[in-house]
C-alpha cells in the first residue's frame, strides 16, 4: 500500500521514505487478474479507509506515517479516469490510482493510492496492477511509474520490486525541536 505522510494530527515520528521509479514490465501478469475503471469514488474510499484501518492494527509504526487518500482526491481521480478497481474473477479486491506527477527531479506517473483487501493480500494483485499500468503505457511510450514508499512499508517495497521498480533514493525526515 502506497501512501502519504500522515496529516491527521497523530503523533509523528521520524519518517524514512524512498522513491521507487521504474518502468514496470507488463509480462507475468497474475492469471485471472484484470482492472477496470472504478465504479464510484465512494467504493474506492471504502477500500482505502478499510486498508488503512488494517495497517493501523497490524503495523502501528507504519500506520502513524500513512493516511488514506482524501475523498475529494478520489472523486477527482475517478472523474479523470485515473482511479481503477483491481478485479479478480467477478470480485473487486482493491483500488489503484496513478496520477501524472513529479517527485523531486523525477517526472512520471505517480502512485497515489494502492490498496488490496486483506482477504486477497499476498497474491500479487498490487504488483499485477502496476504491470497492467505498464502494459497500457506501451501504447504511449515510456513513462516512469514513481512513488514514495515508507521505510516501514515492507509489503509495498516488495510489490514495487516485483513490478520491476527499484529504489533510487532514501530520504530521512527528522522532526526538529
Amino acid at each position: 500500500m502506497a501512501g502519504r505522510a500522515s496529516s491527521t494530527g497523530r503523533a509523528c515520528w521520524p519518517i524514512r521514505a524512498s522513491i521507487w521509479p521504474g518502468t514496470a514490465t507488463c509480462r507475468h501478469r497474475t492469471a485471472g487478474y484484470r482492472w477496470r475503471r472504478s465504479p464510484t469514488s465512494t467504493t474506492a474510499s471504502t477500500w482505502s479507509a478499510g486498508g488503512y484501518d488494517r495497517v493501523d492494527a497490524d503495523a502501528p509504526a507504519l500506520g502513524r506515517n500513512l493516511a488514506p487518500a482524501d475523498a475529494d482526491d478520489l472523486r477527482e481521480w475517478h472523474a479523470a479516469g485515473q482511479l481503477t478497481s483491481i478485479v479478480v474473477g467477478d470480485d473487486v479486491v482493491g483500488a489503484f490510482a496513478v496520477v501524472p506527477g513529479r517527485i523531486g527531479w523525477i517526472e512520471g506517473d505517480e502512485v497515489h493510492e494502492e490498496v488490496v483487501d486483506a482477504e486477497h493480500a499476498g497474491n500479487g494483485y498490487a504488483s499485477s496492477a502496476q504491470r497492467a499500468w505498464a502494459g497500457r503505457q506501451l501504447e504511449n511510450g515510456d513513462q516512469l511509474l514513481i512513488g514514495t514508499i515508507d521505510a516501514h512499508n515492507h509489503a509495498s517495497r516488495r510489490t514495487a520490486w516485483r513490478a520491476g521498480r527499484s529504489c533510487v533514493l532514501e530520504d530521512v525526515f527528522l522532526l526538529l525541536p
